[in-house]
């Protein structure tokens, strides 16, 4: 090698450059909904506790219902007469002593009354509250003797078999998270405990504002430990492209941005670079190196472009995952 500059050189290696997103989330439920009665009226019974399991179809609340029960009973004791005058016009028919348009004027009367029964039947049910799924209550706003209309909140009633954390991604990141990607969270209730989830929904949009994207994860919860409305700290560790790293003393500034000195046989060339991103012990950059070329370290105040050099031994940087 000819003489010039004696400099110190290292490798460009090759790396990845994984990304940890960390955010801030807040708990819902599987299902999570409000209790209101379908009608209005006074309070006969509380048939839950705050806190309780309950089955769906299981009676949580009843009005006072005896005007209802009344209507049931008469529409019930009127079908049945209804149906008898129709059995005994059927005979009656046998022998013409009754006309056609009689028999059909009952039949009629009886489906009439069938319908009026469906409708008092209604009625008497909608005078209890009934679970729609299996959950957990919340407190009763209601006491015995109340009058509620439907517009009187009774209770909640939570699906905690599942909880879904919704949380803000950076825009920067919309492109690198998939539904069934793996994340963790931990929640101030358990301390350093870590709980694994994956995504399962992903917003369409960004928002114009805050630059980020709506993702809800999905958090078994058998033990149901976890609560709705809890904050969870959410991490999620992105597998990053393949970048090339250089140390940071390869890297020199001036007013076009960022280059290095790549050492191309004896001679060092001007090579223009983007920094992407940086770590403890190297540098990632984009520009027009590949793995394994050679850039200088040490020995750059006085280099320019094409001169002639002399390239000691340098220690190599290590291939690490960032």
């Amino acid at each position: 090698m000819r003489g010039g500059s004696e400099v110190r050189t290292a490798r460009v290696e090759e790396t990845v450059s994984n990304a940890l997103v960390q955010t801030l989330g807040t708990g819902v439920a599987e299902k999570s909904i409000t209790l209101f009665a379908q009608s209005a009226g006074r309070v006969r019974e509380v048939l839950f506790r705050a806190g309780e399991r309950v089955k769906e179809g299981q009676t949580l609340l009843r009005l006072d219902d005896e005007e209802q029960q009344i209507a049931v009973e008469q529409v019930k004791i009127k079908l049945e007469t209804a149906r008898m005058q129709v059995e005994r016009f059927q005979q009656l028919a046998k022998s013409q002593a009754v006309t056609l348009v009689q028999l059909q004027d009952a039949g009629n009367a009886v489906q009439t009354l069938e319908n009026e029964l469906a409708g008092a039947e209604l009625a008497l049910s909608r005078r209890s509250v009934i679970a729609p799924f299996s959950g957990v209550t919340g407190f009763a706003q209601i006491s015995i003797g109340d009058v509620i209309t439907t517009t009187s909140a009774i209770t909640t009633l939570d699906d905690r078999s599942i909880l879904h954390v919704r949380f803000a991604a950076p825009e920067r990141y919309a492109a690198r998270l998939s539904v069934g990607d793996a994340l963790t969270a931990t929640s101030a209730a358990f301390g350093d405990e870590v709980f694994k989830g994956v995504i399962e929904s992903i917003d369409s949009r960004i928002d114009p504002v805050a630059r980020t994207m709506t993702v809800r994860a999905l958090f078994p919860n058998e033990d149901d430990r976890l609560r709705p409305g809890m904050s969870f700290a959410v991490t999620i560790h992105i597998d990053g492209e393949r970048r090339l790293a250089v140390p940071p003393l390869a890297v020199q500034w001036d007013r076009e941005g960022a280059f290095v000195w790549k050492l191309i046989g004896s001679q060092v060339r001007r090579v223009d670079v983007s920094v992407l991103d940086r770590t403890p012990a190297s540098v990632l950059v984009s520009g027009d190196l590949a793995a394994a070329d050679r850039v200088v370290t040490e020995g750059v105040q006085m280099l320019r472009d094409g001169a002639e050099v002399k390239a000691a031994d340098a220690p190599e940087i290590s291939r690490t995952q960032t």
